[in-house]
């Protein structure tokens, strides 16, 4: 058995983080983006804010063209259903964009405008699971550029799994291809997660 573990560790790539609740698999590089450092709150006492998977995607000369990141956690929520429909899932939705409008003021971004809600699949295909959306036009501070900010949140494996990205309005397109390649990774591996026999059924 010892030796079974050491050979499924050398066969692990060390270029993939494999985040433990969930199973989800980020590599190092997707879509010209590059994963930063990892945060596992869990390290901090608050294992209930879960992990933080954060990337950026820069021009050939170094130019920050869009943050995005990955978070998947509970914050101690017990009725965490997988995706979109649970009534956590949609109550911490309605937080998570008004924790966006509340970073407009004199401590924070210069201004947020709420563009629209939808619900996105995560990727092209028809069984791509879908996500809660919301879109954002922001500035961080007065005369400076636009930026498109997006939401997406779903349930899954008992997790809230929350992706945020900001990005440079006028390198839209290159920025909607690299975060649309991360999203179609993370689709293909969401699967439904198996009913639990000790649950009763309703």
């Amino acid at each position: 058995m010892a030796l079974l573990l050491i050979c499924l560790a050398l066969l692990q790539d060390p270029e993939v983080y494999v985040e433990k609740a969930t199973g989800l698999r980020f590599a190092r590089d997707v879509g010209g983006m590059s994963r930063g450092e990892i945060t596992d709150y869990a390290n901090d006492q608050r294992p209930d804010l879960g992990v933080s998977v954060p990337y950026k995607l820069r021009d050939d000369e170094g130019k920050l063209l869009m943050s995005l990141d990955i978070y998947a956690y509970d914050l101690r929520e017990k009725s965490i259903t997988d995706g979109v429909d649970g009534e956590a899932v949609k109550k911490h939705f309605d937080q998570v964009k008004n924790d966006v409008v509340q970073k407009q003021g004199s401590k924070g971004w210069h201004s947020v405008k709420h563009i629209a809600d939808s619900r996105a699949g995560l990727g092209a295909g028809k069984e791509a699971p879908l996500a809660l959306k919301a879109e954002f036009e922001v500035t961080l501070k007065e005369g400076g550029p636009t930026m498109g900010s997006l939401i997406y949140l779903l349930g899954y494996k008992s997790r809230f799994l929350k992706i945020r990205l900001t990005y440079m309005a006028d390198q839209k397109k290159k920025c909607e291809e690299a975060f649309e390649k991360l999203l179609s990774d993370l689709g293909r591996q969401i699967k439904p997660t198996p009913a639990d026999p000790k649950k009763p059924k309703d």
